[in-house]
């Protein structure tokens, strides 16, 4: 559940806790025509590296090339808070790295184990991220709605959104 005045106060705390309980999220790849994928992050608060682990095989790995800049979503569980991060992505090769992120959600979507040579690490190094954190007060959320509908020149206070630069943050 989101925490509208935390997330105000600190965002950047607020955005790894809430990354800490979404598995899944979006990923696309800018200048790329497809549709983002799919994937879980693995996040790394100390360094502000986001990694997924992916086949070689994927178009993502292929519109990755020698490096690009990528874009990952992701909203919470309660619905209440919104993510987006950009950043570079490169694919790099760390065993020990996929040795700490594997376990069974990740090797159920392959054949081997984490030495396949077919598994890949995707490393995206966070430069930015855009937050929404919304109340999950119901009465007050009613109440901003009731108040935009008689005037439509009020705009509903239901939340907070906020940039976090990690090339200043980190």
């Amino acid at each position: 559940m989101a925490d509208v005045q935390y997330a105000e106060e600190k965002p950047m705390d607020a955005l790894f806790d809430q990354l800490d309980d979404i598995r899944n999220g979006m990923l696309s790849i800018k200048g790329s025509d497809q549709h983002p994928q799919p994937m879980t992050h693995f996040l790394d608060r100390e360094t502000g590296v986001v990694w997924f682990i992916t086949s070689r095989q994927t178009d993502l790995v292929a519109a990755i090339g020698q490096g690009a800049t990528a874009q990952y979503t992701a909203v919470s569980p309660d619905q209440d808070f919104h993510i987006s991060l950009q950043g570079p992505i490169i694919q790099t090769m760390d065993q020990k790295k996929l040795e700490e992120l594997w376990g069974v959600m990740v090797s159920a979507w392959f054949e081997g184990d984490e030495t396949d040579p077919d598994v890949i690490l995707l490393k995206m190094t966070l430069g930015e991220a855009a937050i929404w954190s919304s109340t999950d007060n119901i009465a007050k959320l009613g109440y901003q709605l009731i108040k935009a509908h008689l005037n439509p020149e009020h705009t509903p206070d239901v939340g907070t959104h906020k940039i976090v630069d990690f090339r200043k943050a980190m």
